[in-house]
């Protein structure tokens, strides 16, 4: 009796490893519906008002999901070899083939997130969201070039000093 609760345990393990999108009875009508039905996240996507997975079977392109391509009859990953391989807003990485979010052409701060600020790159090269830290002291002044980081003001004798990444006010030694 033991033996056979055993086995039956682990028929009931193993059944459900490996479920695909074809579990899914309801219908969808994009992708997002989708997502969180299946064993893995964004597994599945919505073709044709059903749930289908992702590296299914193809004759050709059309049966696969915009980011796939199809090749020996398997929908793969898109290989890009340039931006225009890209959906908008995303950007080609040629030496690994992928795309990736283009962080560049912030317009201000607000356009950033994670605690990044919108940066001139200088000498025409556009904007980025950065992290906002001082490499040197003269970061923290007034007139500085790295936009990423905003000039301080002291106030006395003290100095804007860059300390750690971060610019703070420092009394001259001695004083």
């Amino acid at each position: 009796m033991r033996r056979c609760i055993v086995w039956l345990f682990a028929i009931i393990l193993f059944s459900s490893v490996g479920c695909d999108c074809g579990d899914i009875t309801q219908g969808c009508k994009e992708d997002s519906d989708c997502t969180g039905r299946a064993c893995k996240v964004e597994k599945c996507w919505c073709k044709e008002g059903v749930c289908t997975d992702f590296g299914g079977p193809c004759a050709n392109d059309a049966d696969c999901h915009e980011t796939e391509q199809c090749k020996n009859g398997t929908c793969v990953s898109k290989r890009c070899g340039s931006d225009a391989d890209c959906p908008d807003g995303e950007k080609c990485n040629t030496l690994l083939g992928t795309c990736y979010k283009d962080t560049s052409g912030c317009t201000d701060d607000t356009s950033c997130t994670n605690g990044k600020v919108c940066c001139d790159l200088g000498d025409g090269q556009g904007t980025r969201c950065n992290f906002p830290k001082c490499l040197v002291h003269e970061d923290c002044q007034t007139g500085s070039k790295n936009t990423c980081v905003k000039p301080i003001t002291c106030e006395g004798s003290a100095t804007a000093a860059c300390i750690g990444g971060v610019c703070k006010c420092e009394e001259p030694c001695g004083g």
